[in-house]
């Protein structure tokens, strides 16, 4: 039911549910009440301005029942009869209801001056300019992700998406690192553990510095398959792409 009054078809209205909940009325009392007003009134449309019938959807049951909506006049009709401390409080809350929206609705409705217009002119532009540069930088973005290759640097260009991509998503750097992994050995089928204790088998066999054994990592493995590269950098696009991180010029 939500606000005391609303705007319905131009006009500034409130509900029968409304008031039987603020007035601790049952509905279906309420809509006795509005139905013996509109009997009494004159037959000459008056009661149609004021009160127009309707239908709502229960909540719970889903169940499809009847309600009046009704304007200042029509709700004044209805709570003359509503008496007590109680309901005086709510009757000058719908009054003040009733004028505030009355206000806004003709302050929409009042025609506007030319520099208004112009001033909407004016922001519809800028507002139009700053999407049309969103999507640009956003393409761009997009193109230089797509253009990464497996030229040598590649190792340095995919761990600066990868940290915007950490940045970005809220996340670590380790984490968003892991990610790539993890679909790197789903999409290639190949364990990079067992890679990388190979490689470190085969290192010490050959007498490499204890320190070269040490520093090495996934993106070794990777470098030594032509074809983990090449895997590696599309996975790579595709994360940059999902997350929609935007690339600067240093980049790529």
């Amino acid at each position: 039911m939500g606000e005391l009054v609303f705007i319905n078809n131009d006009q500034v209205v409130t509900s029968s549910r409304n008031v039987a909940r603020d007035f601790d009325k049952r509905h279906d009392h309420v809509i006795r009440d509005i139905e013996n007003i509109i009997l009494s009134l004159p037959k000459n449309g008056e009661a149609q301005q004021m009160f127009y019938e309707t239908y709502y959807t229960h909540e719970q049951n889903k169940q499809t029942y009847r309600m009046f909506l009704m304007n200042r006049d029509g709700f004044t009709l209805l709570a003359m009869g509503f008496t007590g401390k109680k309901a005086l409080e709510f009757k000058l809350k719908y009054i003040n209801k009733f004028n505030e929206m009355e206000r806004e609705l003709e302050k929409q409705k009042k025609p506007k001056t030319q520099l208004e217009i112009l001033q909407e002119s004016i922001n519809q532009l800028v507002e139009q300019e700053r999407r049309i540069a969103a999507l640009e930088q956003k393409q761009d973005d997009i193109t230089k992700i797509i253009s990464l290759n497996s030229r040598k640097d590649w190792r340095k260009e995919t761990n600066e998406i990868i940290n915007k991509i950490a940045q970005n998503n809220g996340g670590t750097y380790k984490q968003t690192r892991r990610e790539s992994y993890s679909r790197l050995e789903t999409r290639a089928r190949c364990d990079l553990d067992r890679r990388l204790e190979n490689k470190i088998e085969r290192l010490k066999e050959q007498g490499a510095p204890k320190r070269v054994i040490n520093n090495l990592n996934y993106l070794d493995v990777i470098a030594d398959d032509p074809r983990l590269i090449e895997i590696y950098l599309t996975i790579v696009k595709e994360m940059a792409i999902e997350h929609g991180i935007s690339i600067g010029k240093e980049a790529i």
